[in-house]
């Protein structure tokens, strides 16, 4: 009997490290994919007369800043949302493929809109990364998306003076 508890023992040891995640080994997994990390998530609204900005960070807690110097305005604000809540708001980023879209999309004849800007850092191995992208009214759906999701998120009025 103590014989078979050894061997099911060994058995058992020698394919618990066989899964189907990858390890990581160094900010690496062991298909030699670098681990990168979400740790923030801004949208910026630039109005002809405002800007707001909005700042996500990976422990919840968000940022606001809105300044227009026509209106002399300068806000601040913060507020937070769960982990769960950040998870979600990362794994739309991944799904809708954000940093495959350009940099810029812009509608060249619109006058007095807002340029739509989100930015999402990104660290691996001790190295941030930032991927932005811009809208000027033109702006794929799945981006829009997004920045939707931030405004949801924050909950409350951003600040758009001259539109």
């Amino acid at each position: 009997m103590k014989k078979i508890a050894i061997i099911l023992l060994a058995v058992l040891l020698a394919f618990s490290g066989c899964t189907e995640k990858p390890e990581k080994t160094n900010g690496t997994t062991s298909t030699g994919e670098t681990i990168k990390e979400i740790i923030e998530i801004q949208l910026e609204a630039k109005a002809p007369f405002s800007t707001a900005t909005i700042t996500i960070h990976n422990n919840g807690n968000i940022n606001y800043k809105a300044i227009s110097l026509e209106m002399n305005i300068d806000q601040t604000d913060e507020t937070k949302i769960t982990i769960e809540q950040y998870k979600e708001l990362v794994a739309l980023i991944k799904e809708n493929d954000f940093f495959s879209f350009n940099e810029t999309y812009r509608e060249e004849n619109l006058m007095d809109a807002t340029t739509y800007t989100i930015t999402v850092k990104q660290t691996s191995n001790k190295e941030t990364q930032s991927y932005r992208v811009s809208c000027y009214g033109e702006c794929p759906e799945k981006v829009v998306e997004i920045r939707n999701k931030i405004k949801e998120l924050w909950g409350k009025e951003i600040l758009e003076v001259g539109v």
